[in-house]
């Protein structure tokens, strides 16, 4: 071997003692080293809030340690739920990075946390945190450790951020709740976390952060009723000041939205709980659509209606409504209708001057539909011809509003739902006692249709149910309690061009009234339904 060669080939080797001697570990395809882990005294460090309101961690959690170089080695936790400290194992073969003077740590892991050489972290603050009951999601408490040296395997975790805690009752469900500052402060995304060892972690949010942070509720959580039964939710916030208040939004698991806004100022201090006081859930319970997908909803006249006052909010200010105007809501958005002050005493006039509502993207209904009519939603009675075509050809409607009024007027209903391709569900018609054709048509052409609301009245009105499910081509199963069918008209083509098979659910007393044995007949059956009997509970014919 020549001078030159073993020259080059000695600083090779030179350079790669340095390497491994500054990074403090060697690159290793076993995964032995261990750390142990435990909390900071007093405080909320952790993962979750056990019973006590101590911090403990969670079987299988995982955090990032930069064992004395920058590179972002995952680790696993070798104890149990419930435990405040044990040795994680590393997940994977070590790898070496720029030399650190100590060992760095920051829980949760994530592929994306980084850390400079002057011992800053560069993490993500979750935006949406997941409810867990008394408790904080998981991966939403972000902590930090830091080790006097390279050599100690001691973490000592200290919380980063603080926490708001938010008690809500009232008769909801609710699904998600989004926390926003009045003065737009940033609360999630990127963060910067500066961490030194026997010091407090100070945390400084990146340029692009977001300004809201959600609690994702899941299919939903039932609110306790009254204020000493309320539901406990915990935000996990960067220390901030809300120096103008903060907005709550909470979602219920119809669509509907309540919002409440507290002006005075907020301070959130790293690992300190503070609180609010609790809050009544009183969610609007009027006319909302819910967008599925970005839709525009208007509300357009034709002919020539009596005049109406509406009034809509996207948010917590309602503004006046003016008919035919378009309201862009991107998925996920809702939008609240409701009558003006003095209430609206009817709404379509009839056939040829009539009011409907259209949107082009896919929506779902709900909430009270008499918000049109009354504010205060204290009407339970609907005029003639009132809703008349209402939804008529919508087909992007996937829900249909609540209709609770029970006194009902001649054509109230008629061509309400007509043509909602969409529609799987039909809502409840609480109403016993009909009106002339008040359902005439009113799910004619509802292809999606699969069940029929319980038809609830014992005495049939003229042309009350006539094509009331006409080309429901899903529709499979009706149940009807009237015992008096000899309206005229009443059940017309009610049933036509439904499911091939099917059944409708009769009263025995219906049967033993029709001794001549055309019941089949006149109940309008399709060749291949079949009756099914009940007194209380129902029975097979």
């Amino acid at each position: 071997m020549n001078m030159k060669k073993t020259l080059y080939l000695l600083s090779m080797l030179f350079i790669a003692a340095c390497t491994a001697d500054n990074l403090g570990i060697e690159e290793s395809a076993d995964n032995d080293m261990k750390f142990y882990a435990s909390f900071e005294g007093a405080g909320l460090t952790k993962t979750y809030l056990n019973d006590e309101g101590y911090i403990r961690w969670t079987a299988d959690d995982r955090i990032s340690i930069f064992a004395g170089n920058t590179y972002n080695q995952q680790y696993r936790f070798d104890g149990e739920t419930g435990q405040r400290g044990n040795t994680f194992t590393a997940v994977g073969s070590l790898r070496a990075g720029s030399a650190l003077r100590a060992n760095y740590s920051v829980y949760p892991y994530a592929e994306g946390n980084t850390i400079s050489t002057d011992g800053v972290f560069s993490v993500t603050l979750p935006d949406t945190q997941a409810y867990v009951e008394n408790s904080f999601g998981p991966n939403a408490n972000t902590m930090v450790a830091v080790t006097e040296e390279v050599d100690d395997k001691h973490l000592f975790f200290k919380n980063a951020c603080g926490y708001l805690k938010l008690s809500l009752y009232g008769e909801e469900t609710i699904t998600k709740i989004t926390l926003k500052g009045n003065g737009g402060e940033k609360i999630s995304g990127a963060a910067r976390i500066a961490a030194s060892y026997n010091g407090n972690p100070i945390v400084t949010m990146g340029d692009d952060a977001t300004n809201s942070i959600t609690i994702d509720c899941g299919e939903g959580v039932a609110l306790g009723l009254t204020k000493d039964e309320a539901t406990v939710f915990h935000f996990v916030l960067p220390p901030v000041v809300f120096s103008e208040g903060i907005t709550i939004t909470a979602t219920a698991t119809d669509g509907r939205v309540f919002e409440r806004t507290a002006s005075q100022s907020i301070a959130v201090e790293r690992n300190k709980i503070s609180k609010m006081s609790s809050l009544e859930c009183d969610i609007f319970r009027g006319l909302t659509f819910l967008a599925e997908e970005a839709t525009e909803i208007a509300l357009y006249k034709y002919g020539n209606p009596q005049a109406i006052t509406l009034e809509y909010r996207t948010g917590r200010t309602w503004m006046p409504y003016s008919i035919g105007t378009a309201i862009e809501l991107e998925a996920g958005d809702n939008v609240c209708f409701r009558a003006g002050a003095d209430g609206n005493e009817i709404f379509t006039t009839d056939a040829d001057n009539s009011y409907q509502f259209s949107m082009t993207g896919k929506t779902r209904a709900s909430g009270n539909i008499m918000s049109l009519l009354d504010p205060s939603l204290k009407r339970n009675s609907v005029p003639a011809n009132c809703f008349y075509g209402l939804f008529a050809r919508c087909g992007n409607l996937t829900s249909a509003p609540e209709l609770p009024a029970v006194n009902l007027a001649d054509h109230c209903y008629t061509f309400m739902f007509f043509n909602c391709t969409s529609l799987v569900d039909a809502p409840e018609l609480p109403a016993t006692t009909l009106d002339e054709y008040c359902y005439n048509a009113m799910f004619a052409g509802c292809s999606s249709l699969e069940k029929a609301p319980e038809l609830k009245a014992p005495i049939l009105a003229k042309g009350c149910y006539v094509n009331m499910f006409n080309q429901c081509e899903s529709l499979s199963c009706v149940r009807m309690l009237a015992t008096d069918i000899s309206a005229v008209d009443c059940l017309d083509c009610w049933l036509s061009g439904v499911a091939e098979q099917g059944s409708v659910e009769i009263h025995w007393d219906l049967l033993n009234s029709d001794v001549d044995n055309t019941l089949p007949k006149r109940l309008g059956l399709p060749k291949y339904w079949e009756i099914t009997l009940y007194v209380d509970d129902p029975i097979e014919k």
